[in-house]
């Protein structure tokens, strides 16, 4: 018998065994808001005043015990990763699954709702929410977590090893006894985005651990050696140009590439860059002092277009397509439309701006936005300390980074030529962090359509909106490794609660046939494991 089986039976209650198990780390949430759909689990006062009706999930926060090197166990040490389990939904019925979070490039302070919290509010289920290494409060070197020296075991694999450790911690006795947990209860990982990318290759690589997947926007194809990969292949600028034209219009579109074109035809001479900086909005002159300048001022520009499309809210508020490309209108008959254009491109990126900032408004553009971001990550007021997780993600492994896939050289796009500097990004890296070798991925998570079509039970969702889904699986390929593309979406959104009010036709279609691939993926593995099971005798 364990120590901790031993230990079980002197303590009587929940709070005490978790205490335990986790060295006095412990907290309890009683109140979570799953069922206010549009509301937000950091909204202290939405909270409270939903508490009388709220259910009480019974959300509580573990420090798991992870070692610093996964692949090194013993001689690299061991931190607290923060993992959340919530059983408010759980023990409705047999079969009721885990519900895995594969945390991303970001902090996740507290459970928040999801397609999957709805649907175990609905048929029962435990929801897990792990967070990834290096962000939140999952740091492994503590306060030097975030220096060259402590900051070496920020990995993709590693974090992948992590949520395996996460999830069997889940299912040991002493902790499964403490939640109910069967060992038969299957585990569905999912996740966002670079996340997503974590999901699938859960399933990929642990398919014992975890038996289906669900990857939501996740683009497997863009985790590539960047010397090798070859521009257009995945473009996301043709599906953000195809975007802006469905949305927006033939002028909106027509607009935007008159305008790009402009940025290249005067880039050359001081003069045309001296109109350039009065049509965009510079807040000082003699910014754009070469060609090179006005590239970064067309990069700018682009991101914004980018931002929109990956967060669309397609209705008319603040930040719209149609609030967009209403500051794109042709100008009145005799006006330079070139320049109108441009104008046109700096209004809309101050508009974007603004809309995200709750201080003061800036009705012009700062010389800061010629720098290039990854720079702008690292020197930016009130950036939260993660974005240097995210910085070495992209340097150390090319996690989770598409800038360098946004060539915008697309048969048809309307974003211009634009280009990374690559050169200069490796020799930021190596100065910002030490590395000798730059965006060098492990092979065996790079993608390979051999082996995700021969892999099973993974679910691939995307919106046709979004410029990342040029980087994802947008199609069947297998009976058990499926897609699912809905028209008119954007990033991320098949994750989300639903939304009555505001979620289209296609988006409720998509997440109930998310539920059904699901569904039929965990009872063909029932079926099997009943069927191994008579093998045996």
């Amino acid at each position: 018998m364990s120590i901790l089986s031993g230990a079980w039976r002197g303590f009587s209650s929940r709070q005490g065994v978790v205490q335990l198990l986790q060295g006095q780390r412990w907290e309890h949430y009683s109140q979570y808001n799953f069922t206010q759909k549009t509301g937000s689990t950091t909204d202290k006062e939405s909270t409270a005043s939903e508490s009388s009706t709220s259910p009480d999930l019974g959300c509580d926060t573990l420090w798991v015990d992870q070692p610093v090197d996964q692949y090194n166990q013993q001689g690299s040490g061991f931190w607290q990763q923060r993992v959340h389990v919530c059983t408010g939904f759980w023990g409705k019925g047999p079969n009721e699954p885990l519900f895995f979070y594969a945390g991303d490039e970001g902090a996740v302070e507290k459970p928040f709702p999801t397609m999957f919290s709805d649907w175990a509010q609905q048929d029962g289920g435990l929801l897990v929410y792990a967070e990834h290494r290096y962000y939140g409060e999952s740091m492994p070197q503590g306060a030097s977590s975030l220096t060259a020296a402590g900051i070496q075991w920020l990995a993709a694999e590693q974090a992948i090893a992590d949520y395996v450790g996460a999830l069997r911690y889940v299912r040991q006795a002493s902790v499964a006894q403490l939640y109910q947990v069967p060992s038969s209860a299957p585990a569905v990982a999912y996740g966002g985005s670079y996340g997503g990318m974590l999901a699938a290759y859960l399933r990929l690589f642990y398919p014992d651990d975890f038996d289906v997947s669900v990857a939501m926007s996740a683009p497997v194809k863009y985790l590539v050696p960047t010397n090798t990969f070859k521009r257009g292949i995945y473009d996301s600028f043709e599906v953000l140009t195809q975007a802006v034209q469905d949305a927006g219009g033939s002028d909106c579109s027509e607009a935007i590439s008159l305008g790009f074109q402009t940025l290249a035809d005067l880039a050359d001479s001081q003069e045309g860059r001296s109109q350039l900086e009065e049509a965009v909005g510079f807040c000082t002159t003699g910014v754009l002092e070469s060609p090179e300048s006005v590239n970064m001022l067309a990069d700018t520009l682009r991101d914004a277009w980018w931002g929109l499309f990956q967060y669309l809210n397609d209705t008319k508020d603040t930040l719209t397509i149609y609030s967009a490309c209403q500051l794109m209108q042709p100008s009145p008959s005799g006006a330079d439309n070139g320049l109108a254009a441009v104008r046109g491109l700096g209004q809309f990126y101050l508009l974007k701006i603004n809309s995200g900032s709750s201080t003061q408004q800036i009705d012009c553009l700062s010389p800061d936005v010629l720098q290039p971001f990854y720079t702008q990550i690292e020197t930016t007021q009130n950036t939260p300390p993660e974005a240097r997780s995210y910085n070495y993600q992209g340097c150390h492994e090319g996690f989770p980074r598409a800038f360098d896939f946004l060539s915008s050289t697309a048969k048809g796009s309307i974003f211009g030529d634009g280009s990374f500097d690559w050169e200069a990004y490796v020799a930021w890296c190596q100065y910002e962090f030490g590395l000798r070798y730059v965006s060098l991925p492990p092979k065996y998570l790079v993608y390979d359509e051999d082996t995700y079509s021969s892999a099973t039970n993974i679910v691939f969702t995307n919106g046709g909106y979004d410029p990342w889904s040029a980087g994802s699986v947008l199609q069947d390929l297998s009976s058990s490794v499926v897609a699912i593309v809905t028209p008119r979406t954007s990033h991320c959104f098949h994750i989300r609660p639903a939304q009555p009010e505001t979620d289209s036709p296609e988006m409720t279609a998509a997440r109930a046939q998310i539920v059904t691939y699901v569904q039929q993926m965990l009872a063909s593995g029932r079926r099997k494991l009943l069927s191994n099971r008579r093998l045996l005798g």
